[in-house]
């Protein structure tokens, strides 16, 4: 087992928190969404109605990087990891980031592993819970229950390797 794996299962616990919250307020608006926006580098999504799944995930990126033994495990100070984090709400910049991080980008025939990011080819992002082989466990915000990309709500979804684009392994 891996001596991160505790600390990369944090970041899905941490994500699974919004699990099952849909949208309430309109098309992209709740009240659990609007926490996203601040943690991107474009706070004005939330009022633009706009998709919010890279929001979300660089909220919950946030949220791990600010426990202590996670910043620990990168060797950073609380500044340092604010610094590091991703802050893009357009999906593929997460590729960028990841590639001026130094972290590893994959291609979907690699070994995942828990906390790893999963880019799809259609512009929507998420977090690799599980690898199934073939099928993935993920946790994504702006998802529907049929895992439309533009949905309604936060949730676990069985993926196919074959929609993904690239992984980014933030932590071994």
């Amino acid at each position: 087992m891996s001596a991160t794996l505790e600390l990369r299962e944090r970041l899905v616990e941490i994500a699974r928190r919004d699990r099952g919250k849909t949208e309430d307020l309109g098309h992209n608006q709740a009240e659990w969404i609007e926490k996203f926006w601040p943690a991107t580098s474009y706070p004005d999504g939330y009022a633009n109605a706009e998709p919010y799944c890279a929001a979300a995930c660089c909220y919950w990126v946030r949220e791990w990087l600010e426990l202590e033994e996670v910043q620990e495990a990168f060797g950073f100070s609380a500044e340092e990891s604010e610094d590091f984090r991703p802050k893009s709400a357009a999906v593929f910049d997460w590729e960028d980031w990841a590639h001026s991080q130094g972290l590893l980008v994959m291609d979907r025939d690699a070994v995942l592993h828990t906390g790893d990011i999963m880019i799809f080819d259609c512009s929507h992002i998420g977090i690799v819970w599980t690898d199934k082989s073939q099928t993935l466990l993920t946790m994504e915000a702006n998802t529907g229950p049929e895992g439309e990309r533009e949905g309604d709500g936060a949730y676990l979804k069985l993926r196919s390797r074959s929609e993904a684009r690239s992984f980014i392994r933030m932590l071994d």
